[in-house]
């Protein structure tokens, strides 16, 4: 009878031994590589449904095999008192100063508050009227993914914009550089006394 009681537990050693064999440093590496792209994955996903959501489409625009494009269209924002790019949902779409109309410089951290509108590569954006289709453009950001832009600005939205028409990001400074709305003739909106892009 002891020596059946025992047998389960001698059997585990090997497998915790085995656990055991590897460097704690590459275990660690290991882990927190898997930690970035796990998070990569999951602010991209959370971006695409915040730019996705409402849009005359149902699937996500995150998967590289969905059908689904995000939608850029023109709103007056009441909050700021202008006319500004939104998404297809009505939410605001902002742009990023550090960005200098070249790349993506919103970090892991960043992209969580900061989800940016991503598409297929391959696929072009729906666009609605005022929006101007010569600005329009796409560049490459993570392997399956590419980022809208206009003007050659990345574009963002807001995690703090919990419903349509609102501009809580308007020229706030977080996460290195300060962040505006974009106009549909593609210039920043910059409030009076901040620094222009």
């Amino acid at each position: 009878m002891l020596g059946v009681s025992l047998q389960p537990r001698a059997s585990l050693r090997p497998h915790r031994k085995a656990e055991s064999t590897f460097p704690l440093s590459i275990v660690v590496r290991s882990s927190n590589r898997r930690r970035l792209w796990l998070a990569v994955l999951l602010t991209v996903l959370i971006g695409t449904m915040i730019t996705g959501c409402g849009s005359s489409t149902t699937t996500s625009t995150s998967d590289p095999t969905s059908l689904g494009t995000p939608r850029i269209d023109v709103a007056y924002l009441s909050q700021v008192k202008a006319t500004v790019l939104v998404n297809g949902s009505g939410y605001a779409l902002y742009m990023f100063v550090p960005d200098h109309q070249r790349s993506v410089t919103c970090d892991v951290t960043c992209a969580a508050s900061w989800p940016l509108v991503t598409i297929s590569p391959g696929a072009h954006p729906r666009i609605g009227a005022g929006v101007r289709k010569s600005l329009i453009s796409t560049i490459a950001f993570t392997p399956g993914f590419r980022v809208v832009t206009y003007n050659r600005w990345p574009l963002y939205t807001y995690e703090d914009d919990v419903s349509p028409g609102m501009a809580t990001g308007q020229g706030t400074d977080l996460n290195g550089g300060y962040w505006y709305l974009m106009s549909p003739d593609g210039n920043p909106l910059v409030p009076a006394g901040d620094p222009s892009p």
